[in-house]
Order: structure tokens, then C-alpha cells, then sequence
């Protein structure tokens, strides 16, 4: 069989340069419809498996953020991490586990001579990035300015309408604030939530 290139030169049978041209673009087409299926545009996101963003960073082997189907313990979150590090090694904890929740950081350390465990709200780089919705009635101007289509001016305006009308009853509602019109609302929407 002569490669492909090889048979469009040759121009001997023009019926399949046809055929092979119409093959060639149907598996385009076929992987560019693949493609656009399973990735997030700016108008939606694709269904997400894992909805446990753990981020585990301090004295861990392999520090980094890894995603769960269910409530993880935080054994097994230790474990998927690669384990301590040689510092922690013989250590014990000081019997004040942490409370695992979703979408957390989770700093593992030493001490006084106990293992200790740490948490906080995931960075909101990190939200956007894993396709997270930010509260836009909880979040704050870092969270808010992180949120794509709103940066510094329109964070602002969400702070301040929420501090005169309280919290937003449904993402919908931010269309209210100026510089937020249908457009921009269909591109933000599945950055956020109430």
C-alpha cells in the first residue's frame, strides 16, 4: 500500500483522491467533534467524575492536588500523595485530625515532635483551574478578581452590591450590575455560584 502522500501525487485515479479526501475528513471532523465534546469552553464546563480537590503540600513525598470520587479520609489522601516525607517518619500525630471537606488545602507538618494537620479554602487560581465555581456571595475581592470576565472593577461592584442588597438569591441575579450584560453572564456563568 503506497502512503497517502504517494497516491495524491500519482493523480492516476481521481476517484480516490476523492474518496480518500472525503475519508480524511470525516476522521477530522469525527476527532475535532471528540475533542470539543470533552473539553470546557467558555460557555460550559464537561461533567467533572472527581468532585474532591484535595491541594496537600508540606513535609509529603509528592505534594500537588489530588481529586477524589467521594469524601476522602485523610489516609488515603496521605497514601495517593506518596506518604511523609523521612522528617515525619516515627512521628505521631498530636490527635487533633482535620476536618476533610471539599475543595480544601491541607498542610502536613511537625510540630513539637507531633505530626500536625492544617486547613484552608483551595487558592482561587487553583478553583478556576479545576473548574470550581467561586461563591460569588461568599468570595472575596482576591476570589472574585480570579474569576474570568470580572477582574479588579467588576469585583468591586459585586462587593459592594452585596454589602447594600445582601446576598445574591441566584447567579442570574449579577446581570444587575453594570458591565454585566447577557454576553458576559453567559461567559462567566460556569465560573461561578451562590
Amino acid at each position: 500500500m503506497s502512503p497517502l502522500v504517494l497516491v495524491m501525487k500519482k493523480g492516476r485515479d481521481s476517484s480516490k483522491q476523492i474518496g480518500l479526501l472525503v475519508l480524511m475528513l470525516i476522521l477530522l471532523l469525527g476527532h475535532g467533534i471528540k475533542f470539543s465534546s470533552s473539553s470546557q469552553s467558555v460557555f460550559g464546563t464537561s461533567k467533572i467524575e472527581n468532585n474532591f480537590f484535595i491541594l496537600i503540600k508540606g513535609e509529603i513525598e509528592n505534594p500537588g492536588v489530588y481529586a477524589f470520587s467521594k469524601k476522602p479520609s485523610l489516609k488515603q489522601i496521605i497514601g495517593k500523595a506518596g506518604g511523609f516525607t523521612a522528617k515525619l517518619k516515627g512521628a505521631t500525630w498530636d490527635n487533633n485530625p482535620p476536618n476533610i471537606k471539599k475543595n480544601i488545602s491541607l498542610k502536613i507538618g511537625l510540630e513539637d515532635g507531633y505530626i500536625c494537620a492544617s486547613t484552608k479554602s483551595i487558592q482561587p487560581e487553583y478553583k478556576i483551574t479545576l473548574q470550581i465555581p467561586i461563591s460569588i456571595n461568599t468570595a472575596t475581592m482576591e476570589e472574585l478578581e480570579s474569576i474570568p470576565y470580572i477582574g479588579p472593577f467588576l469585583a468591586k461592584k459585586i462587593l459592594h452590591y452585596r454589602s447594600f442588597h445582601g446576598p445574591f438569591k441566584s447567579i442570574e441575579e449579577i446581570m444587575k450590575l453594570d458591565g454585566i450584560g447577557r454576553i458576559r453572564f453567559l461567559k462567566l456563568k460556569s465560573f461561578i455560584e451562590i
